[in-house]
């Protein structure tokens, strides 16, 4: 395990100033204990409606494999609202609806439409909308921990790294070290070959909350993200990325940062690595920790079958960038039965009030379709989607 986070003393000392971050026209909070500054949490600001928090999904790709799969998914969240920040781990081996692509590994999604699909199948597979997504490669983790410092980790097992050739290579033993950038990154992302992913990522979340310790050090703080930290690529404006990491600091040395992995259960035997997700217990934990970026629009009627009926590939994908952050969800995907539609069709199985009004909607949504009804059940999906030559991605 990673040694555990020292005591902290000093509360009554706590005093409050405000520090200009370096050209980056936002502001971050300062905290000074017993002289050392800390970073503090952004003050709780309530946003009336949906999307009250800031999420960014962070994604892994596995080095040098082809087709390139994803490795590693974070999910961080900071609550705008109650203060809360949450760390949720999702393991790759995750058996989910991807857009387009129908039920499939969720690291597949990497590979099918990189980082990009990996958020909306996950955005997908939650119910909210997820702000920003962040490729960030292993080089990008070494990055990141040397611009932090070398971190004391305790490793709990004898990781043994396998080579093509079969040949295996010791690359961490029990014990206590002091490790630099590239082999933190190393740390972050191993496997041993005998391991489970949901072991490799108890591991990982011990490392991750080392990081968020070291952190908590202004200077620290402002050397990661001096210039934008470029190594964390993402649309999301650096004042929002950096109020998030502030709320995942401050959060952590608090012990009040919640940190697990997406409920799931494995499937098969353990050399599949397969996990099927735990529907009930995922429901929960959205409602409890991600209640701030379940869309404001969501309804009864959400869920949607998407059948490609042109043919062109990544028409799905394309579907659930425009729907999902209305509140719709995507449970099934495919081919329909020709691609000569040439216009595409929304489907309803009911001609009440709520089905029509979701038909339109989405008709809206994609700026294409005809809404018709149904006379045969469907039960898997609320509405079907039938893409024709006329929707334009």
């Amino acid at each position: 395990m990673l040694l555990a986070r020292g005591e902290r003393t000093g509360r009554a000392l706590l005093v409050a100033v405000l520090v200009v971050a370096a050209a980056a026209g936002g502001m971050a909070l300062r905290s000074s204990i017993g002289g050392r500054d800390q970073i503090e949490a952004p003050a709780p600001d309530r946003v009336e409606g949906g999307d009250t928090q800031r999420t960014l999904l962070v994604v892994s790709p596995q080095d040098g494999e082809d087709p390139v799969q994803a490795r590693l998914i974070l999910l961080l969240a900071h609550d705008l609202d109650s203060g809360e920040s949450s760390v949720l781990l999702i393991p790759t081996g995750t058996l989910t609806e991807v857009p387009g692509h129908g039920l499939q590994l969720l690291r597949d999604a990497q590979r099918f439409g990189g980082t990009a699909l990996v958020a909306a199948t996950v955005g997908n597979l939650l119910g909210i909308d997820i702000d920003a997504s962040a490729e960030v490669t292993r080089r990008d983790w070494a990055s990141v921990f040397t611009r932090v410092q070398p971190l004391e980790v305790e490793v709990r097992d004898r990781l043994v790294e396998v080579q093509p050739d079969g040949q295996r290579t010791v690359r961490f033993v029990p014990g206590v070290s002091l490790l630099e950038g590239p082999a933190l990154a190393d740390l972050l992302l191993f496997r041993n070959p005998d391991e489970g992913e949901l072991d490799a990522l108890s591991r990982t979340q011990r490392l991750f909350d080392t990081l968020l310790e070291a952190l908590d050090d202004v200077d620290t703080f402002d050397e990661l993200f001096a210039d934008g930290a470029p190594m964390i690529a993402t649309a999301m404006p650096r004042t929002e990325l950096t109020e998030l990491f502030a709320g995942l600091v401050a959060t952590a040395r608090e012990a009040t940062l919640d940190q697990r992995t997406l409920p799931v259960t494995p499937v098969g035997d353990r050399d599949d690595d397969a996990y099927r997700p735990d529907a009930g217990r995922i429901e929960v934990l959205v409602a409890d920790r991600f209640a701030g970026s379940i869309p404001s629009e969501v309804t009864a009627v959400r869920d949607l079958q998407v059948l490609n009926g042109d043919g062109r590939p990544g028409l799905g994908a394309a579907v659930a960038e425009r729907v999902l952050p209305a509140g719709f969800r995507v449970v099934l995907t495919g081919n329909a039965d020709t691609f000569d539609h040439a216009r595409t069709l929304v489907i309803v199985y009911h001609d009440d009030p709520d089905h029509l009004a979701a038909a339109n909607r989405l008709v809206e949504l994609l700026g294409v379709g005809q809404v018709q009804i149904s006379n045969t059940t469907q039960s898997v999906a609320d509405i079907t989607i039938v893409l024709g030559a006329d929707f334009q991605p």
